[in-house]
């Protein structure tokens, strides 16, 4: 995932959706997801 989704997945709630579509995609299709830019314990929580 583009660190612009990521360094706004706090803030923006399209971001938070749009992560969140990109992760249930990869694990169906069975791939592995990277998140770029990924900085603070909240970002991963989230």
């Amino acid at each position: 995932m583009d660190k612009e989704f990521v360094q706004n997945l706090l803030a923006s709630t399209d971001s938070k959706v749009l992560c969140e579509s990109i992760i249930v995609m990869a694990h169906k299709l069975v791939i592995e997801a990277i998140a770029e830019g990924v900085e603070t314990e909240k970002q991963i929580r989230r």
